[in-house]
């Protein structure tokens, strides 16, 4: 199911000009707390537009009706990644938990580094090297760690691409030839339940898809052309850092490879 929380904040993020539709999304935000409870009259009425115009909106935003748009608001994320004993060590000692924290990341790197296969990850870099149309994906954060990787890339010289919004993302693949690289970013594997419609269209396309993720049991290995399983934890939510210490030491990699370019 799509996030409509999430979509809202990306179109206010990503809007060059406040037109009639960014004040409606700043709006919605504003009455996120509402959304569930009202149809779409009441919802146009406390947005000052007519209902055809939110319709509309709804579907710029990649729904195909105000309803599938509504049940978006019904996404939940508690924090499934922390355990009960951190969050209330974490409420008392703030600082304690915070040089435990910091222990922790050390160990998840420490073990990346151990286990990682150099030689798989050179594969993934050469795929980025000929590719001439790459895309990025990731759910939340990991969209902007793809965006991360983005704006590295182009220091080497290789454009590449990264979308906040699924309809972006989606209207993009459709473009995109088998011969494009698609890579995701998914700590815990678990991209393709966030994003099914993502994951048939580039299955459709037969678009050459990488993922890079913690955990080796993810479906999304079987979906994908190629993957790179990076060893570690995930407990309390710290194997983001290590996807983003995996990131720093691909461009280190991608230099160290590819000499020849230049640095901008």
């Amino acid at each position: 199911m799509k996030d409509s929380k999430q979509i809202l904040l990306a179109y206010i993020d990503c809007s060059f000009k406040q037109d009639i539709y960014y004040g409606l999304a700043v709006m919605l935000l504003e009455h996120v707390s509402d959304i569930q409870n009202y149809n779409i009259n009441k919802v146009a009425q406390l947005c000052y537009v007519s209902t055809s115009t939110l319709s509309r909106f709804c579907r710029k935003l990649g729904f195909e009706d105000y309803n599938e748009f509504k049940h978006g608001f019904d996404q939940k994320y508690p924090l499934i990644n922390y355990t009960n004993d951190f969050l209330q060590q974490s409420t008392d000692d703030i600082l304690t938990v915070a040089k435990d924290r910091l222990e922790d990341i050390h160990a998840l790197i420490d073990s990346q580094l151990a286990n990682l296969d150099i030689s798989r990850l050179d594969r993934i870099l050469e795929r980025i090297y000929e590719s001439q149309t790459i895309l990025f994906l990731g759910h939340q954060l990991l969209q902007f760690y793809g965006s991360y990787l983005q704006q590295n890339l182009l220091r080497y010289h290789k454009l590449s691409y990264s979308f906040y919004q699924d309809a972006d993302q989606i209207q993009f693949i459709n473009r995109m030839s088998p011969r494009s690289l698609v890579i995701i970013l998914s700590v815990d594997g678990s991209y393709h339940i966030k994003h099914a419609e993502i994951i048939t269209l580039l299955t459709k396309k037969k678009v050459t898809t990488v993922v890079i993720t913690q955990n080796p049991s993810t479906p999304l290995i079987n979906y994908c052309t190629d993957s790179l399983v990076i060893k570690g934890t995930n407990k309390n939510d710290i194997g983001k850092y290590g996807m983003l210490f995996l990131i720093d030491l691909m461009m280190l990699r991608y230099k160290l490879l590819y000499p020849g370019l230049d640095n901008l």
